[in-house]
């Protein structure tokens, strides 16, 4: 039987949101996998981090620019 090994990755970002404000985001993953799957699951979990933290970031982002600088969905007429 292959060994486990323990993966952990993590993933942190800050933002400016004006007013001299900041977000700090921070994502972390750890899963347990066969040692000889280590190096994939390592980068599906950094990937992982990176996707939720950023999407994340961008929500914030956009929720906090004046209004006319907003994405908006023309097709919806809704904000994205």
């Amino acid at each position: 039987m292959e060994p486990l090994v323990e993966i952990c990755r993590s993933y942190s970002r800050k933002i400016n949101i004006g007013n001299f404000q900041s977000k700090d985001l921070f994502c972390s993953q750890k899963l347990e996998v066969p040692e000889s799957e280590a190096e994939e699951a390592s980068k599906r979990a950094i990937h992982f981090c990176m996707m939720i933290v950023d999407k994340e970031a961008e929500e914030i982002i956009q929720d906090n620019l004046p209004a006319d600088q907003r994405v908006i969905d023309i097709k919806n007429g809704l904000e994205i």
